[in-house]
């Protein structure tokens, strides 16, 4: 029965990522702009991204919304910034950008246009695939006592009660199942981003996938149930 269960589950998120990506090609280019602006303004607006140090975030692919604007906005505020890379089943965040002496403290109303529009190169490399991606030998993200961390998390589909659906390699499951005392203890907080049209009403879930507390969905806030 178990098996059954698992290989409906499996069947039904195919059906459902297969859905998703046509929506997602259809959306339009301008809505994919407004909603990633949308979700920037609200993201840095949560009481956890002004209470983090440490923001860890994903380099955005075509399909995903846009993580231009919180990678901005955390070099603006000063926060240190982590990115992931894969080896091979496992998922590790390394260090993409750390301020300067000169740039530690700032807020953003202290940054001029001119700074702004030459904000510092992120420290990555292009992989074989095509992608960007942090070096292997930039330093690897360990929570710290006492250090707030915020994860932007991605996904294919989200539901309200905090469910994500994923492309099917389980790298954040995984490696969210692994922080599980930081985040209920609050000193990790991951947010799913999307856009609206990844909002769906219910998003099949197995035991091995990781609930997320507070989503961020276009320009919408939700603290999961």
């Amino acid at each position: 029965m178990p098996d059954q269960k698992n290989e409906y589950i499996k069947t039904q998120k195919a059906r459902l990522r297969s859905q998703v990506r046509s929506r997602l090609k259809e959306f339009p280019e301008q809505l994919q702009k407004q909603e990633a602006a949308a979700m920037t303004e609200k993201f840095i607006g949560l009481p956890e991204w002004g209470a983090s140090r440490e923001v860890l975030l994903f380099l955005s692919m075509k399909g995903e919304i846009d993580t231009h604007g919180l990678i901005k906005a955390a070099v603006l505020q000063g926060k240190r910034i982590w990115a992931p890379r894969l080896y091979g089943d496992e998922m590790e965040f390394h260090l993409i950008w750390e301020a300067g002496e000169s740039e530690a403290g700032k807020s953003e109303a202290g940054i001029s246009a001119k700074e702004v529009n030459s904000l510092p190169e992120l420290d990555l490399e292009y992989n074989p695939y095509g992608l960007w991606e942090p070096r292997s030998t930039a330093p690897i993200f360990t929570p710290q006592p006492g250090v707030h961390a915020v994860v932007a998390t991605p996904g294919l589909a989200f539901d309200r009660q905090g469910n994500r659906l994923g492309r099917g390699k389980a790298y954040y499951d995984k490696w969210l199942g692994l922080q599980t005392t930081w985040i209920e203890t609050g000193q990790m907080t991951p947010v799913g981003i999307g856009f609206s049209i990844q909002l769906l009403e219910r998003v099949p879930r197995d035991e091995h996938d990781q609930a997320l507390p507070q989503l961020v969905i276009g320009g919408e806030h939700i603290r999961c149930s």
